[in-house]
């Protein structure tokens, strides 16, 4: 089967590091997902962070997903040491 006619083929482009890969034939707003709680306060209070993300210059990004990664991390840490 060719790549032109498999259906979940996507069209990828070569991009130079610092570039933006974009997508012109999406149709329709995209979306950030609905967070649903997950029981544990730590984790909750990293991944509202993420709802920032809408309000942010895409530049600034990178050092939330930073944030939340490092708090997720840390609560990690803490399970397996017990706390």
């Amino acid at each position: 089967m060719s790549a032109g006619s498999d259906p979940l083929s996507v069209p990828r482009e070569t991009i130079a590091e610092g570039q933006q890969l974009m997508r012109h034939d999406v149709d329709g707003e995209l979306v950030l997902p609905v967070w649903e709680p997950t029981g544990d306060a730590a984790v909750d209070a990293a991944l509202e962070r993420l709802n920032e993300l809408d309000d942010l210059d895409a530049s600034e990004h990178v050092a939330v997903f930073e944030s939340v990664h490092r708090q997720l991390h840390q609560r990690l840490s803490d399970l397996n040491a017990g706390s």
